[in-house]
């Protein structure tokens, strides 16, 4: 069963198909999760023209930071239309820009192009970052033209472009024929404190951990003081590395990397507040390692 507290999305019912189900447990992300399912139910409501590809109606862009939950949300999105008889194989496939190929000007274009027929019938996720910045001019521009044509390429697979804001702007301010070909443009809110904490206890809880109040409380103070920048995928992160490493099955606040205990409080700061700083900061940091632990029985909750 779903783990306790999970959200729903403006809009949530009971008779949701199981990928409209899981986009509306999604922690945070509020708007642009009830922007894609309006945009679903849209299009699984509207008449089908013979000859009009899917792709002109459901290509979208994705704007925000590493660990914003993009690909999860484009995961999702691809379920929901493959449910809703859009799609035909509802795979997710990804490819980075800045990785393209580009010794020759058509080069990156015709490496899309296998990417879309690797992705036929599905989503393919092409991701912006800024290393494609870093190529030289030729480069770039042999990218992103090869981009603006399989954008505009009528097709039975569905594009998420995603990248971070400035990324995305500066795309949008250089080409704006790119820009046009996607038919909603999505910004993803950052995790808020009480998100963030709840995408580690999920994480916990699929591999058959929970994490108790007190130490739910100290990640509160460890992020009201420096929010982690990673987002959702350092809150996973944290959570797996704390999988690896606690005592028992209940993750408490002597569980988290710099709890202070009796003999080794540096200071006077009272408990729950000394250390706590750092203490999301130094577990995400050392990444996981060893086993998480065993796995829970059923299904596991959604997690971005």
């Amino acid at each position: 069963s779903p783990a306790p507290g999970t959200p729903t999305a403006p809009g949530a019912t009971p008779q949701q198909s199981a990928g409209l189900a899981k986009l509306a447990a999604m922690t945070g992300l509020d708007a642009a999760r009830a922007a894609l399912a309006t945009r679903v139910a849209a299009l699984a409501g509207a008449p089908r023209e013979a000859g009009r590809a899917v792709s002109a109606q459901a290509n979208i862009v994705l704007e925000g930071p590493q660990g914003s939950g993009r690909r999860a949300l484009a995961r999702a999105y691809a379920r929901c239309l493959t449910e809703a008889g859009l799609l035909t194989s509802g795979a997710v496939h990804e490819v980075r820009l800045s990785a393209l190929p580009a010794r020759f000007p058509k080069q990156p274009a015709h490496r899309l192009a296998a990417a879309l027929e690797e992705a036929s019938g599905g989503l393919l996720v092409l991701r912006l970052d800024d290393a494609l910045g870093r190529r030289s001019p030729a480069e770039r521009a042999a990218v992103l033209d090869g981009l603006a044509r399989l954008a505009a390429t009528p097709c039975d697979t569905v594009l998420a472009l995603c990248g971070s804001p400035a990324e995305l702007r500066a795309l949008v301010g250089e080409r704006a024929d790119i820009a046009g070909e996607f038919a909603e443009y999505l910004r993803l809110d950052p995790y808020t404190v009480e998100q963030a904490i709840e995408l580690v206890r999920r994480r916990l809880w699929v591999f058959g951990f929970q994490l108790a109040d007190d130490a739910a409380e100290m990640l509160a103070a460890a992020f009201h003081a420096a929010p982690p920048p990673g987002g959702a995928w350092e809150a996973h992160r944290l959570a797996e590395r704390l999988a690896a490493s606690a005592r028992t099955r209940t993750v408490c606040a002597t569980d988290l990397p710099g709890a202070a205990t009796p003999d080794t409080t540096p200071g006077p700061a009272p408990s729950g507040t000394a250390g706590t700083a750092d203490t999301a900061a130094s577990a995400s940091s050392a990444g996981a390692t060893g086993s998480p632990g065993p796995a829970a029985a059923g299904p596991p909750p959604p997690a971005n």
